[in-house]
């Protein structure tokens, strides 16, 4: 850390204005405060290379135990019902993992507050630099991962479009529970705060996607909009289910073991869209797309204000 500081005090020294000087502190372009912040952030990760491979290694395992006992799901009542139910938990998964970097954010705060108050550089470059060595080494490597162990083994819908849309939808669901949590991090003091907040958002966000409360009233439809849970859990139902007439399942439920509907073989085949109206869902990728990057966008806004005008105690 003394290092960053010296190389950021000597690429201002050159042509900084004595009254500058004066002021405490000393700053520096904001790209050039970024690219130091994020050299320090990847020679940390580089020395404690812990935590990325855990991440590595729980998602691997995670993957390959659902692709081995949720292999070749058949499209019949149980299997629509189980992929229904997998998308959820794939977004519950990423969330719950991306409160892993909560701790280094609240631990590193008093360096942050000490460059801060030097006048180093914005906060938003601070949260830039954290932003990104977050989500590129411990969201998008394993989420993609986990993507692609997943969708084939299973026997999701063999169309590239439909991976697209599922592996855009994990990604954006991880990014989102990262500015989250980072956002939970700025407004706690320690990580034992962080983490119930954390918790308790993550416990809102999945009761109220809209899985849970499917036959609840009007209200149980409007209130699944503040989850963050629902955007992506729609989108991958919509690659799913949705855009083909043609495509069916055969609807075969059981009582006590004995087809409830006795004709036709034990059922009787629906298209795939009367999934995603049991759900009360719709198809539109776009719209939940941009909803989440708009919730990104939301919690990565307040993060900045939050670092920015609050006054951390010590």
């Amino acid at each position: 850390i003394g290092h960053d500081h010296l190389r950021l005090i000597e690429a201002h020294c050159a042509d900084a204005t004595p009254v500058r000087q004066q002021e405490a502190g000393v700053a520096v372009s904001p790209v050039i405060a970024v690219w130091l912040l994020l050299k320090r952030s990847g020679r940390q990760t580089l020395r404690d290379p812990l935590l990325l491979v855990a991440h590595v290694v729980v998602t691997a395992v995670i993957g390959l135990a659902l692709a081995f006992f949720g292999r070749n799901l058949p499209l019949d009542f149980v299997g629509v019902q189980t992929r229904v139910f997998l998308f959820n938990f794939l977004v519950l998964y990423l969330s719950m993992v991306a409160t892993s970097s909560m701790g280094a954010m609240v631990k590193e705060r008093s360096v942050f507050v000490r460059e801060r108050t030097a006048n180093f550089y914005p906060a938003w470059c601070y949260f830039v630099a954290k932003f990104t060595m977050d989500i590129v080494p411990l969201r998008t490597v394993p989420t993609m991962m986990l993507a692609y162990i997943v969708y084939w083994p299973i026997g999701l819908r063999d169309s590239d479009t439909a991976f697209c849309k599922f592996l855009l939808s994990l990604i954006l669901a991880s990014y989102t529970a990262a500015t989250t949590g980072l956002f939970i991090s700025s407004l706690c003091r320690d990580v034992g705060q962080a983490n119930l907040l954390a918790a308790a958002y993550t416990i809102f966000a999945f009761i109220f996607s809209g899985m849970l409360l499917t036959g609840g009233g009007v209200e149980s439809e409007w209130v699944r909009y503040l989850s963050t849970f629902f955007y992506s859990w729609e989108a991958m139902c919509g690659a799913e289910f949705a855009g083909d007439s043609n495509r069916k399942f055969f609807f075969n439920p059981k009582i006590n073991g004995k087809p409830a509907i006795p004709s036709n073989g034990g059922g009787m085949y629906e298209p795939t869209q009367a999934l995603m109206d049991n759900f009360n869902l719709q198809n539109r990728f776009g719209f939940d797309m941009v909803m989440l990057c708009a919730y990104m966008a939301l919690f990565a806004g307040g993060t900045c204000a939050v670092m920015t005008f609050r006054k951390f105690a010590k």
